[in-house]
């Protein structure tokens, strides 16, 4: 969900400026990701920690329309996979919302919240992090959601925007 289809980095970004937090820089984002500042900051981690952090998150250009499509392709059962950041009171809460609001009940009944991503069947996942561990093989192909944090990695497929998806699912690249 965040960085595929919520613009986490985005929100990250703008609360991070606001706060006056001298680390975020557009240099460091793009030189370490979003991600990685977060984690080794505990400045970062109580920015993405704070209420309405993750409700209100701003829909990745394309992404509602691109996942309202495959919702209607027969050919494609499609669920949210998201993981939940722990140290977070709201973070659960607030990415349930997050889906009702964009995909309504139909979303709900699609929406997987794990800290282990492998333990979910499935023949693809979209993600944008570089490397998804767990505990056990993972069953689907990862294709990577296009970040400026993971365009260096060029051995497995990507969506660079959600106007490609039908050619990346479909190899049709």
């Amino acid at each position: 969900m965040d960085g595929t289809i919520a613009d986490f980095s985005g929100a990250f970004i703008d609360r991070a400026i606001k706060k006056g937090y001298q680390k975020i820089n557009d240099q460091n984002i793009k030189s370490f990701g979003v991600h990685k500042l977060f984690v080794e900051s505990e400045e970062s981690r109580k920015l993405i920690s704070e209420k309405n952090f993750y409700r209100n998150l701003k829909p990745i250009d394309g992404a509602t329309e691109a996942v309202k499509e495959m919702f209607l392709d027969e050919s494609l059962e499609v669920y949210f996979c998201t993981s939940p950041l722990t140290k977070s009171d709201y973070c659960v809460h607030e990415k349930w919302h997050w889906i009702k609001e964009y995909f309504g009940e139909e979303g709900l009944r699609r929406l997987i919240i794990t800290k282990d991503k492998t333990l979910v069947h499935g023949d693809i996942l979209i993600d944008d992090k570089r490397e998804i561990k767990g505990l056990r093989e993972p069953t689907w192909e990862h294709i990577y959601f296009n970040q400026n944090y993971n365009e260096h990695i060029t051995e497995k497929r990507r969506i660079n925007n959600w106007k490609d998806w039908r050619k990346v699912i479909f190899n049709n690249e």
